[in-house]
């Protein structure tokens, strides 16, 4: 099949997950899900990697996060298992799309990611997490819980830091300039 096909099957799963979530995470919703996957369809076609492995993962990689926990990659990957096993996913990438589940947390050792389809899911999860969006993103999930300013910059560089391939630096450069200019402005109003 090719992997174009799979988005509405994967979209329609994703949708009925996040129909039934406890605690839905509006910094990682279904809008989140859909950014990820338009520039990590770019990166995997310039990359040339496994667009099915690659899609299958983007779409179900957060499935966890709305269970009320930050560290979600394993509990993805076992919410995911049921979903690709479902979906008649072929059975000889399941393991390869679950591993790019489970490690595509920022604070998993980059050892762990050993395929480009990881590399390329984790640094465009992180590259979602910059720009515009990623202002507000920050402001809702950090900011909101008490976070100040000064640990915001330091959350954002050392994410731009474990960005890993040249090519989703050159994706994200602009949006790292644009939250990095925002913050640091804000906190030098913040302080006077």
């Amino acid at each position: 099949m090719n992997y174009k096909e799979w988005q509405p099957v994967l979209f329609e799963e994703l949708k009925k997950h996040m129909a039934s979530v406890p605690d839905k995470s509006p910094a990682h919703d279904i809008d989140h899900i859909l950014r990820v996957w338009k520039k990590c369809e770019i990166l995997g076609k310039q990359l040339k990697v496994d667009m099915e492995v690659l899609i299958a993962a983007v779409f179900l990689h957060d499935l966890g996060r709305h269970f009320g926990q930050e560290k979600h990659g394993e509990l993805s990957a076992e919410k995911a298992a049921p979903i690709l096993e479902k979906i008649k996913f072929p059975e000889e990438k399941r393991e390869a799309v679950l591993k790019v589940i489970r490690f595509h947390e920022y604070f998993v050792p980059k050892e762990k990611r050993d395929s480009v389809e990881a590399k390329v899911l984790s640094d465009v999860d992180r590259v979602d997490a910059l720009g515009y969006v990623g202002i507000m993103r920050h402001l809702l999930f950090y900011y909101a819980r008490g976070t100040s300013i000064e640990e915001i910059i330091s959350i954002i560089k050392k994410r731009w830091d474990s960005i890993e391939l040249k090519e989703s630096r050159e994706v994200g450069r602009k949006d790292y300039e644009v939250i990095m200019d925002y913050f640091e402005n804000l906190e030098k109003e913040i302080s006077g």
